[in-house]
């Protein structure tokens, strides 16, 4: 059985690229665009990773993760924070389960290099682009992409 998979995010583009990229790697993706939205999700929804952004309105990351750590039955849920935020953050455990820290602009720029082995490779990804056959259309993204599924993938033990 696939290992389920709920991301947080207000950003639709972004959420679209993690499902794409996590669907691909064979996850089953539930997807919310607030937090409140999310907690409804979690409700009706086992899921073994969260992958959250902080900053968001109505409700931000971080108070979902107060309201997540208020009911026992979301104790053993781990938790992918992800932040634009150009802050040095370290890797954590919470009650809430492992809390993962760190701005994704500083995760893609240290991964960028694993990932980008020349130039022709960029070229051959943006010719890609412009022929509809890369599943990540904006590089940028596609990076991001590929580096989350690389952290879910460490989170959950399968790398």
């Amino acid at each position: 059985m696939a290992k389920r998979i709920l991301v947080v995010d207000d950003d639709k583009d972004i959420v679209e690229r993690y499902k794409v990229a996590l669907v691909k790697e064979g996850y089953d993706v539930l997807c919310a665009y607030s937090g409140k939205e999310g907690l409804e999700v979690l409700k009706n929804n086992p899921v073994d990773l969260v992958i959250l952004d902080l900053k968001m309105p109505q409700m931000s990351g971080e108070k979902f993760l107060k309201e997540l750590s208020k009911d026992p039955n979301f104790r053993d849920v781990k938790v992918l924070v992800k932040s634009s935020y150009l802050y040095k953050f370290k890797r954590k455990r919470t009650k809430e389960g492992e809390w993962v820290e760190e701005p994704i602009l500083t995760r893609i720029a240290k991964k960028a290099k694993k990932y980008k082995e020349d130039i022709k490779m960029v070229e051959k990804r943006r010719h890609d682009r412009y022929t509809e056959t890369d599943p990540y259309p904006n590089l940028t993204l596609g990076y991001l992409a590929k580096v989350l599924v690389d952290e879910v993938k460490e989170i959950l033990g399968e790398k």
